[in-house]
C-alpha cells in the first residue's frame, strides 16, 4: 500500500507543487489513498469521519511506515487541520516513486545489465 501511495503523492505534486505547499491544501492519507485509486472518494470521507470519531483504520499506520522510511512529511496545516495531517514527499520519496514508476524493461536492464555486460567482456577477453 505504501509503495502504491508514495507513487500517487509524486505523480500528484509534480504535476501541482505549489497545491501541495500553501497552507490549508495538500492531501491527507484518506484523500491520497482515493488519488491511487485504492477507495473511492465517498469511502474516503467516510473513514476519515470515522477515524475522527475514534474507529480504528489501517491508513493512518500506512502513512507513519511512510514517514518512518523517510519518503513524506507532515504538515497540520491541511485541509482537515491537525487531525488529519497534509502529506509533502521528500526528495528520497521522489527518488523511490521514480524507482517504482520505471518501465519493466528499464527495471530488468538495471537488475541484470552489469552482470550481462561483465560477462561479455570476459568472454571477449579470453577469445
Amino acid at each position: 500500500m505504501a509503495d502504491k501511495m508514495i507513487v500517487a503523492l509524486v505523480k500528484v505534486w509534480e504535476k501541482a507543487p505549489a497545491e501541495l505547499s500553501e497552507p490549508g491544501w495538500g492531501l491527507d492519507i484518506w484523500d491520497l489513498a482515493a488519488t491511487a485509486s485504492m477507495i473511492s472518494e465517498e469511502e474516503a470521507r467516510q473513514r476519515r469521519k470515522r477515524f475522527f470519531f475514534g474507529a480504528m483504520d489501517n491508513l493512518p499506520s500506512v502513512q507513519a511506515l511512510m514517514k518512518h522510511r523517510g519518503w513524506v512529511m507532515y504538515s497540520d496545516q491541511g485541509e482537515f487541520g491537525k487531525h488529519s495531517t497534509a502529506l509533502f514527499p521528500t526528495l528520497e520519496g521522489i527518488d523511490y516513486a521514480h524507482k517504482k514508476m520505471r518501465s519493466w524493461p528499464i527495471k530488468t536492464w538495471r537488475s541484470v545489465g552489469k552482470p550481462i555486460i561483465r560477462i561479455i567482456v570476459a568472454l571477449i577477453s579470453k577469445i
